[in-house]
Formats: C-alpha cells, sequence, structure tokens
C-alpha cells in the first residue's frame, strides 16, 4: 500500500463522493435539451422540417419557438443590450446562429452528477420571479452543494443584475449562522468573463457578517472565498473560454470539479471518518424508519401512561433513536474501516514524505519513526519521546554546558544519552531538559507547539463536554440551559473565577413546582497545580472566550451548596442576557455563568468517584497483618 498524499486525498475523496447526496443549481438560462432555440431550429432547417414547430409540453425546461419569436426565452432573460439579431429570412439554410453563451445544459449535469449517484435539481427562475430567494435559501438548507448563476436579474430599482444572486448567497450564509454554522459549498457558475470582479463584489456584500470563529478571506488567486467552514467559488461556464484570470468548467467536468471542491473543505482523517459515519445512516435511513414502525406506538403510549412521571418519557424516546444510529455505525464497522492503521498511516503519508522528515523544533521525525508511533503506539511513544529529550539536550550543549551525572561526575554526551534512554523523563530533568510529557505527540505531528498545543484543548473538549457556551457547539436559539448532573458554572466574584461542576442526579434535577426552591450540590473545579482533567472554554473579564485548564478531585471537602429557585416551574433554567445564559442564586443574589454541559458517562463517573471516597472506611489495623497482605 502507498502512504503519499495522493493516497490520503483519494481516501478523503471517496469519502466526500459516498456522503454527497444533493446538488441544486440556480440559473435562468438552464436548458433541459442542452441546445439554444436557435440552434434547434437550424438543426429543424437542415433535416428540412417547417420552421413552425409545436410547442413542447408545458413543464419542459427547453421552449421551441416559432418563427416570429427570434429571441429565445433565455437570451431575454439576460437582457443582453446591443446584440443584433438576425432574422430567419437572413440566415443562410445552413448557417447556425450563435448560442447563448449563458445557457446551462441542464441535462448534462443532471447525468453527470447522476453517475455519482448525487441527485442534481436545477431550479430555473423567470426574470421577473419574486420568491426565488426564499425558495433558494429553503432549498439550499436541504442541500450539499449548491450552484448559483451570476446573472439572475436585478432587483426593482436595482441596476445590478446580479443582486439576486448575491442576496441568495448571503442569505444562505445567514442562515447557516443563525443554526451555529455548517460546512458549506457554493459555487457561482458564471458566463461573465472577468471572475475576479465577480469575487469582489460578492464579497463586498457578504463581508459586514458575523463569522464567530474565523472570518472569510478573499482568495484572488483561487477566485475564492473561504474560511475553515465555508468556501465560495467562482467558476466560468464554458463559453469563457481558457483566458488569463477565469476558470472555465465544462459541463460535464462540473460535478467532479465539484466533488473535489467539498474534498477540500473536508480534507481531513476526523472529517472523513465523520462523513463516512453520516453517509451510512444516511444509507440505512428506511431501514430504520422499518424497525421503528407505527404498530410499536401501543407499547411507547402505555411507556408513558405507566411512568409515575410521565414526561420521563420523552428522553427515553431520544435514548432509544440515538441508540440505534449508534448500531449502524457499529454494524458498519466505521472505526475499523476509516480509522484504522492504514487509514492513520495514509494521513502521515500525506504530511511526511519518504525522503524528507517533519520539522518540530530542532527534531526532525521521519516517516519510519510516524509509522511506528501508529502500529505499536506507548512503546513507539516512549522511545521517540527520549529521542525528543536527547535533542534538546543537544541543542543545551550547544551554550558550552558541561554534562554531570548524579554523582558530579563529567560525563559524554552518549553516557547521557543511554542515561536517557534508560531513566526517560527523570534522566532529562537532571540535564535540564523540559518536561514533555504526553503533549509531544500532537505537537510534534502538527509541527508548530503553540497551534499543537491548541489542538489539544479544542480536541479535549470535543472528547468530554457535550455542548459549549461558544464556538459551532453552543446551543440552538430554541435550547436553554438547565441545571443538571454534569452542568458546568462560573462564578465571577472579586474579580476571582471559580468553576463548578453540577452533581445533583438527574431525577433530582426535574419535577420542581413553579417558585419552589432547592439546593444543588457542587465539586469545585480547582486550578490546575501540574494536573489537568477539565478543559473549557470560560468567559474573560470582557465576556470573551478564555481557554482554562482545570482540575477535578472528586472529594467530599471539595463540594459546596447553593440554593435556586425555579421559575418557569419543573427545571431550574438559565436566563438570556444578550446571548450568555446565566443562573441567578436565590439567596444571595450570585450570578453564575453557563459554560458547558459535561457528557453524561463522565459526569456519572465523577459522581460515582466521589460516593466511593464518602463511602471509603478508615480502619486501624494491625500493621504487619496489614502489610502482610500487599
Amino acid at each position: 500500500m502507498t502512504y503519499t498524499p495522493e493516497a490520503f486525498r483519494k481516501f478523503c475523496y471517496e469519502g466526500a463522493k459516498q456522503f454527497l447526496q444533493t446538488v441544486v443549481v440556480i440559473d435562468d438560462a438552464a436548458e433541459l435539451s442542452g441546445k439554444s432555440d436557435a440552434t434547434v431550429k437550424s438543426q429543424l432547417r437542415k433535416e428540412g422540417t417547417q420552421s413552425k414547430v409545436k410547442e413542447p409540453p408545458k413543464g419542459t425546461l427547453s421552449e421551441l419557438k416559432t418563427e416570429s419569436q427570434s429571441v429565445n426565452k433565455s437570451m431575454t432573460a439576460k437582457e443582453v443590450e446591443g446584440r443584433e439579431h438576425i432574422k430567419d429570412d437572413q440566415q443562410s439554410p445552413d448557417q447556425e446562429p450563435p448560442s447563448d453563451p449563458h445557457i446551462l445544459e441542464a441535462k448534462t449535469l443532471i447525468d453527470g452528477f447522476a453517475e455519482f449517484g448525487i441527485i442534481c435539481s436545477v431550479m430555473r427562475p423567470d426574470t421577473d420571479e419574486t420568491k426565488i430567494i426564499d425558495r433558494a435559501v429553503k432549498v439550499a438548507s436541504a442541500a450539499d452543494i449548491v450552484v448559483v448563476d451570476w446573472m439572475l436579474g436585478k432587483h426593482k430599482g436595482d441596476e445590478s443584475e446580479s443582486s439576486k444572486a448575491k442576496e441568495i448567497i448571503k442569505r444562505i450564509i445567514q442562515g447557516d449562522l443563525e443554526k451555529r454554522g455548517r460546512l458549506r459549498l457554493i459555487a457561482v457558475y458564471t458566463a461573465e468573463d472577468n471572475p475576479a470582479i465577480v469575487l469582489d463584489e460578492l464579497f463586498l456584500h457578504i463581508k459586514d457578517l458575523e463569522f464567530p470563529n474565523e472570518e472569510i478571506q478573499k482568495k484572488d488567486r483561487d477566485l475564492s472565498l473561504e474560511n475553515s467552514n465555508l468556501k465560495i467559488v467562482v467558476l466560468n461556464k464554458p463559453s469563457v473560454g481558457a483566458q488569463l484570470g477565469t476558470h472555465p468548467v465544462q459541463f460535464q467536468d462540473l460535478p467532479d470539479e465539484l466533488l473535489n471542491l467539498f474534498c477540500d473543505l473536508n480534507m481531513g482523517l476526523l472529517p472523513t471518518v465523520a462523513v463516512r459515519s453520516i453517509a451510512a445512516i444516511r444509507e440505512e435511513t428506511h431501514h430504520l424508519l422499518a424497525v421503528l414502525h407505527g404498530k410499536l406506538d401501543p407499547a411507547l403510549v402505555g411507556h408513558r401512561c405507566l411512568l409515575p412521571h410521565p414526561s420521563d418519557a420523552e428522553e427515553f424516546c431520544e435514548d432509544l433513536i440515538s441508540g440505534e444510529l449508534r448500531s449502524i455505525i457499529a454494524l458498519k464497522k466505521i472505526g475499523a474501516a476509516y480509522a484504522d492503521e492504514a487509514a492513520n498511516k495514509k494521513w502521515v503519508g500525506n504530511k511526511i514524505s519518504q525522503t524528507t522528515p517533519h520539522k518540530y523544533k530542532s527534531f526532525l521525525l521521519t516517516r519510519e519513526q510516524a509509522f511506528s508511533l501508529i502500529e505499536n503506539g506507548q512503546k513507539s511513544h516512549d522511545r521517540v519521546l527520549n529521542e525528543v529529550r536527547v535533542d534538546r539536550l543537544k541543542q543545551k550543549l550547544k551554550e558550552n554546558r558541561k554534562l554531570k551525572d548524579c554523582d558530579g561526575k563529567s560525563i559524554t554526551i552518549n553516557e547521557a544519552t543511554e542515561l536517557i534512554f534508560k531513566e526517560g523523563g527523570a534522566a532529562a530533568k537532571h540535564f535540564g531538559v523540559e518536561d514533555l510529557s504526553e503533549k509531544m505527540v500532537p505537537q510534534i505531528l502538527h509541527g508548530n507547539e503553540k497551534e499543537g498545543e491548541q489542538v489539544n484543548l479544542e480536541f479535549s473538549r470535543l472528547c468530554s463536554l457535550k455542548r459549549e457556551a461558544f464556538g459551532l457547539r453552543r446551543p440552538s436559539k430554541d435550547w436553554v440551559p438547565r441545571l443538571t448532573l454534569g452542568t458546568i458554572l462560573q462564578l465571577k466574584e472579586n474579580e476571582k473565577d471559580t468553576f463548578l461542576l453540577c452533581l445533583q442526579p438527574r431525577c433530582d434535577s426535574v419535577r420542581f413546582k413553579k417558585d419552589e426552591k432547592c439546593k444543588f450540590p457542587f465539586l469545585i473545579l480547582e486550578k490546575p497545580n501540574g494536573k489537568v482533567n477539565v478543559i473549557v472554554k470560560a468567559f474573560d473579564k470582557d465576556n470573551k472566550p478564555l481557554d482554562k485548564k482545570l482540575f477535578c478531585e472528586p472529594k467530599p471537602r471539595n463540594q459546596v451548596v447553593y440554593e435556586f429557585k425555579s421559575l418557569s416551574g419543573d427545571s431550574i433554567e438559565s436566563a438570556d442576557d444578550s446571548g450568555i445564559y446565566k443562573f441567578k442564586e436565590d439567596v444571595g443574589g450570585k450570578e453564575f455563568f453557563w459554560i458547558a454541559d459535561m457528557k453524561d458517562i463522565l459526569a456519572q463517573k465523577i459522581a460515582d468517584d466521589l460516593s466511593t471516597r464518602v463511602g471509603s472506611v478508615g480502619l486501624d489495623e494491625y500493621e504487619w497483618l496489614r502489610r502482610k497482605a500487599r
């Protein structure tokens, strides 16, 4: 098996191809036949057919015109000024009129996407159609890729023929941002021969949008606007031709071009595992609907009727469905197929070539070393970590430092190397080398210490938290945080931050009466003193996101209790203060900022560890006998 950048790209490309299902194309010059009306008439004349033809059935994209209709519909829609239209009786019988450069061959696109198993929907708005923007935005919410023609016509009182296209794109992005953001690919497919102007116009139109995580960047060379989650690219229709500053794409090549662009946007090992998982669920959707059939309704309703608290049946339904979805992923063996040793080696092969090692500061990691990490795990990790320590030590020797062992005896670099490989971090510490620990792996693979540390923090939050106050995992507008097991709060008091983990069992966090008061136990999350097991995004003094490393020690001495009042009944809900969710203590009036909800299984483990500690038995034993039991 080869491990090259091409192999990794193919790995990601195949994942994208399995995932993509729907593409919507919006173009007022779409023709189902793929030919302009004038071209069809010319062909009919060549075959000896009369110039007057019957109109095709209503509902088709292409309409054949009579002799008196010398300008086709799509040309009228473009309102091209200054072009002379030759009358039919002035043309030679064999002369084929020039086709409209704005024509979109819809059938070619539909068939091309069908070859990839992708459904392509073509919307052909009329010039004066007013609802196209609303319709386009609605369809885009369900589409994997959106393709828009640049010249869709202008609004009333607007001089620009591109105003509708710009507004469609802006509204699509606004809708995505309101839904916490999403991965989005939009292609402007146009016959305009200066795509740079198109890009500039579009950038000016959308640059005032607020992107919470990363501002959008204009890349003139790629004719694109993009950030980590959004890519808008300008492509030219074939009529433009290959010339400086354009990117013409043939109709039959557009499906593969868009698939490659989506692959670029979703490039990576974890993204590929994600799209493969979602694709597996999509493929099994109708099977799942067959499993969860309506004949089971009496049992579901009966379950609710038998519960002391009927509302508990609501979360029961969610657990039932999520369990079936997890089962689909497990049965498809997504992890074994797309996150196995070979997949990880492909990722390494994309990053580290056979001949050029990967540089991390002064240390050079070879492909063979990286492969050994993947194959052998911790055993190889310890060896590579010691090699990094030796490299750090050699850098220190450049400062003319002398090496001495624990007894103060001078030793050589080779002897020091032997000690490091034998004793690891303890020997390195003796020689003044900083403790690297496990943080080395993501950072050395990334190549940049600071950015690698950020990757560590983000992945830690992803693995331990199910919701956060910031970023793509913030709650949707119709959901408010509630106090329960796993809720993480931040108390700002006298310029001092206190972080708290709620330990109230779920069953005791609901079914309150309105204005009923209840005490909630919390575990104080301490600032780290060498140990870290909780990573969160907290609020700084200006209420902006700030990375916080915390340590959770589940011991009774670290517990506090606060009392809250249920304002709405049923649970203790937070109040929305300009997008910041706060809980207010009933007696002291302290305000607690909601910053995250911990994953259920992790919060339950911490609560179990605390209860085990509470139940510890302090027994005085005969010491000799106790030691014999070791």
